[in-house]
């Protein structure tokens, strides 16, 4: 008897929450707010159907809103500094290291900067912290004055 009963509720529930007309309800859109269709697809061959979204004046601006957002030229992020020197011979040690760093570390970004009157060498391209510090742990035992340093990131470095 207590089956039937939970069958005939979950029934009950089901029927509520399923109509059997096969009709979509959507809520009734606010008069004030636009409303607009987008057709995504062409009709299936086979099923002969489409896909349509119907958005939200309110959806729709936000969506809009946020595409206008200009995308960042640069992130903060961490990279390691392996070299860094202002003396006579600075830019050729700094070229040096550089050399010397992707034979060691094939694969992994390098980056010579000139900081008046500082030539410095920076490596990787680290979101975390945590990245960073790993990535110096292995580069230390190479280059003995390593250690993480946060900055900015362009963009495009990140994608390399």
């Amino acid at each position: 008897m207590a089956r039937r009963a939970i069958l005939i509720a979950v029934i009950g529930v089901w029927y509520c929450l399923c109509p059997f007309d096969g009709a979509a309800q959507e809520p009734e859109p606010q008069k004030s707010r636009e409303r607009m269709e987008v057709v995504l697809s062409k009709p299936d061959s086979i099923h002969r159907t489409t896909v349509t979204v119907r958005v939200n004046g309110v959806a729709g601006e936000a969506v809009r809103t946020v595409e206008a957002i200009p995308a960042p030229a640069a992130i903060r992020g961490f990279r390691v500094q392996i070299f860094a020197d202002n003396g006579q011979y600075a830019r050729d040690n700094a070229t040096a290291a550089v050399e010397r760093f992707k034979e060691l570390f094939p694969g992994v970004p390098v980056y010579q900067a000139y900081d008046i009157p500082t030539f410095k060498v920076f490596v990787g391209n680290c979101l975390t912290k945590e990245e960073a510090i790993i990535l110096c742990a292995k580069v230390i035992q190479s280059f003995d004055r390593a250690f993480v340093a946060q900055m900015d990131i362009p963009v495009e470095e990140l994608a390399e």
